[in-house]
């Protein structure tokens, strides 16, 4: 049967792109989204975490879409629209009856680090703290572990040592006790910088060198 076509193609274009997205979005799962971002398949996860969240689809954890969204624009740097997309996830998620705490943990101390990077070090301590209120309802070593970690160097960037070596301690107490040796890295070189910025530099180089054995052994950046 011949029909006229639209006399606006772009019309017409655009009404097949959203009838084609509306349904490969139904196929698109969480799980392949954490697989397009472990392939840093960042754009296609920023376009597509956008669609699903524009369609007003509840069939998606909302508060999940934006973490993977803010997940994918961190790994290209762009710093204000990863944030937001963090702070709603935050927000859509203490929403929920059930709270994903997790996810509460994570995007707390991810909202943290950028606050952070854009030197809002008292913003920043408040969400570290939030994580940690969070990973200490989660009960998970890992979680928690991290969560001490960020806590002790946000302290740091305020100039705060003595508080910052002790949260500095708990992480390190966790990650010994799980033989964590990518966490007591991280944990040996913050003790290490604030060694060094109280004023024992013996001290410091020795955590230093430690931190590197740990990262040897971890695989991490020695």
């Amino acid at each position: 049967m011949w029909c006229r076509l639209p006399e606006n193609k772009s019309l017409l274009l655009a009404v097949f792109m959203l009838v084609s997205f509306s349904s490969w979005a139904q196929e698109v799962t969480i799980e392949k989204l954490e697989e397009m971002v472990e392939s840093k398949e960042y754009d296609q996860v920023i376009s597509i975490t956008e669609g699903l969240l524009a369609s007003g689809s509840n069939r998606l954890s909302r508060a999940r879409l934006y973490q993977l969204q803010a997940d994918a624009l961190y790994y290209i740097n762009k710093v204000q629209e990863s944030l937001a997309a963090y702070l709603k996830a935050i927000e859509t998620a203490s929403q929920s009856e059930v709270p994903d705490l997790l996810l509460l943990v994570e995007c707390h101390s991810d909202a943290g680090f950028w606050y952070s990077e854009l030197g809002l070090h008292k913003n920043a301590m408040d969400h570290y703290f939030r994580s940690l209120d969070y990973a200490l309802e989660y009960k998970d070593s890992f979680q928690l572990a991290s969560a001490y970690y960020n806590v002790g160097a946000g302290y740091q960037k305020l100039g705060d040592y003595t508080n910052a070596i002790t949260y500095a301690n708990k992480a390190y107490a966790i990650d010994l006790a799980r033989k964590d040796t990518f966490g007591l890295a991280f944990d040996l070189n913050q003790m290490g910088y604030l060694s060094n910025q109280s004023g024992d530099n013996t001290k410091a180089i020795e955590l230093f060198k430690e931190s590197i054995k740990m990262h040897e052994k971890g695989g991490g950046n020695a």
